[in-house]
């Protein structure tokens, strides 16, 4: 998942953070984003485990988290469409931590109507 992050350039991540009493698998830094990353194999067949973790995710989103559950298959699988998703919902939930897709050449800001430079307006 960390790998998946650098590759795809998305905010940095903590690893097992506790969250709202609860370990996590990971977190965005300075955001309600969490991520779980969930193998078949203790999440999808052991039962107390499948309990556990949909209490977790109750919890924590009473708590104001939201939850993305992964799969260690879509993982390595398909990362690039994990990181798509992920992108989408820190566009959602936390915008601020992601880099402006085009650099700020000037031209019209915010508010400017005829997108000219202010200095000009001012005459």
């Amino acid at each position: 998942m960390a790998a998946l992050a650098r590759r795809y350039r998305l905010p940095r991540l903590e690893f097992h953070p506790l969250v709202a009493g609860y370990e996590v698998d990971f977190r965005f830094v300075g955001s309600v984003v969490i991520v779980e990353c969930d193998g078949h194999q203790h999440h999808g067949i052991d039962r107390n485990q499948f309990e556990f973790d949909r209490i977790r995710t109750a919890v924590l989103a009473a708590a104001g988290f939201v939850v993305v559950q992964v799969t260690w298959a879509q993982v390595t699988a398909t990362p690039k469409a994990v990181a798509d998703r992920l992108r989408a919902v820190l566009e959602r939930w936390a915008p601020h931590l992601l880099a402006p897709t085009a650099p700020d050449l000037g031209g019209s800001r915010p508010g400017d109507r005829d997108g000219s430079p202010p200095e000009s307006r001012r005459r």
